[in-house]
């Protein structure tokens, strides 16, 4: 045979083959992507949720008075209006309460995690057992004593949470 048809048949052979693994690569890919959805649902199902823990946001409350003008209005429901034709207004002072987000002064996070794969079919699963513990402080910049507001999301409404405290100033309070 010929080197020229030699090395010709061999491109050949290798293109096909080539060809072949990627065919074959691009299903196995395929079908794990399709079971990766299906049993990572089921993974949720026994064994939880993915979380993420968001920090809790500040906001001092404040209560304003501002002067608030207001259209008077007849027994017909028409504006009443003056000698000139202008609509006739009066003005209300009316409490406003509004609030400033402020950031903690400081935070001190602390975080343990330990990996426990779980396999679910032909797949492994990365969960984390983790600890968590957090701290954040905020000082009263005012001599003023302020109203400050807390929101401090949990991740997942329905989970079961072990250990949770609130304090102030050192003292629990969970009626807050």
């Amino acid at each position: 045979m010929h080197p020229i048809a030699r090395a010709a048949a061999l491109a050949v052979i290798l293109a096909a083959s080539t060809m072949a693994w990627w065919i074959l690569a691009g299903t196995m890919q395929y079908r794990t992507d399709q079971q990766e959805q299906q049993l990572a649902m089921a993974v949720a199902e026994l064994w939880g949720q993915p979380m993420t823990q968001t920090a809790p946001t500040l906001a001092l409350a404040r209560r304003t008075w501002v002067n608030q003008d207001e259209t008077l209005y007849g027994a017909d429901g028409m504006p009443l209006r003056d000698e000139q034709g202008a609509v006739r207004t009066r003005t209300k002072r009316v409490e406003v309460a509004s609030s400033v987000p402020v950031s903690p002064s400081s935070s001190d996070l602390d975080v343990d995690l330990a990996l426990d794969q779980r396999r679910k079919g032909l797949l492994w699963f990365s969960l984390y057992d983790v600890d968590f513990s957090g701290e954040w402080s905020w000082t009263n910049p005012s001599d003023q004593a302020e109203t400050l507001m807390v929101t401090f999301t949990f991740p997942i409404a329905d989970a079961i949470y072990d250990d949770v405290a609130f304090t102030v100033d050192g003292e629990e309070r969970m009626d807050a």
